[in-house]
């Protein structure tokens, strides 16, 4: 009697104990969301005092175009890159390229809310449609950050580090050394045969180029020209700020580290970076809502048939 009572004790203590630190976590969540459209509304009233914005009047439309170009394309590259790190995990069915897509594009539009209920519910959806164990899905994420660490380190240190006329061999043999060295050290922690690994690298090393495009053209929005190697070093920074996940997406954070590793003066860097957050969160919102329509679709699809399935099957029971 007396451990039962104990237990009955101790049972609310530990309720109350996990709904606290749910609590806690809902407000930090709610405060990362705070802080980061505080760092851009801060970022664009900066920009706007100290930025001649007569300069945007060299802005072409082609600097738009490829903007938004190179924003969806950096959504292809990303969802080619989670599809095949997932073909080496067990999903069952296996999840194709389209569906993953959509899943990629409706979970960015979703992060932008605290909890990142965008991961989460790719997550879910996952586990529910594909029986992916949800600790394979943690290891899916620890696999791609990991890679986006080396990948996008490597490319800083390379700048960073390297002598400019040593860049380029560098460089070179860096890239030689990542496409034999990770997916054998990927095969080596992960203790599973793995698929299209050899495109991991290459994969994440497009998207970093895409991302240095997109910020050498941001810049030139805003009148300020910046070298190819300084472009991937922005790019690189803000990849890994977006990627850390410390606010919605990198709401804010980018723009200020955009700025801060920038050579150009502060205000030029923060307006480059407005820019191109505006771009991509134009993006971000039509596919992501179109991606949300298209899985909520398929999801109404699925239903349904597994209904006419089990109708079929009580129809056959009952003949039988």
């Amino acid at each position: 009697m007396g451990r039962y009572c104990l237990w009955r004790h101790a049972a609310p203590a530990d309720s109350i104990h996990t709904m606290s630190k749910a609590s806690f976590r809902s407000n930090a969540a709610w405060i990362a969301l705070g802080v980061g459209v505080a760092l851009v509304i801060a970022a664009l009233v900066y920009a706007f005092l100290e930025v001649d914005f007569s300069n945007f009047k060299q802005a072409q439309a082609w600097h738009v175009i490829v903007l938004l170009a190179a924003v969806m394309l950096n959504l292809l590259l990303t969802s080619t890159l989670w599809w095949a790190i997932t073909l080496s995990f067990d999903a069952r069915p296996p999840v194709g390229f389209k569906k993953m897509f959509s899943l990629l594009c409706a979970s960015g539009l979703l992060n932008y809310l605290p909890l990142r209920p965008g991961l989460i519910g790719r997550t879910a959806y996952l586990k529910m449609k594909h029986k992916l164990p949800i600790k394979q899905s943690i290891r899916i994420i620890l696999t791609m950050i990991g890679l986006s660490a080396l990948v996008l380190g490597g490319a800083w240190a390379v700048i960073q580090l390297a002598p400019p006329d040593l860049q380029k061999p560098v460089a070179a043999i860096s890239t030689l050394v990542g496409l034999i060295a990770i997916p054998l050290a990927a095969r080596g922690i992960l203790r599973r045969k793995l698929k299209h690994a050899w495109a991991w690298v290459p994969l994440r090393m497009a998207d970093l180029a895409v991302t240095t495009l997109r910020m050498w053209v941001a810049f030139r929005v805003v009148g300020y020209d910046i070298t190819i190697s300084e472009s991937i070093v922005v790019a690189s920074g803000g990849m890994v700020v977006a990627l850390s996940g410390i606010t919605p997406n990198g709401l804010g954070l980018r723009e200020w580290t955009i700025g801060g590793l920038s050579t150009a003066a502060m205000p030029v860097g923060l307006a480059a970076g407005v820019v191109d957050r505006a771009i991509e969160t134009l993006i971000i919102a039509i596919t992501g809502l179109l991606a949300l329509r298209n899985v909520g679709d398929i999801a109404t699809n699925e239903v349904e048939e597994n209904a006419g399935s089990a109708v079929e099957g009580e129809t056959d029971e009952k003949a039988t």
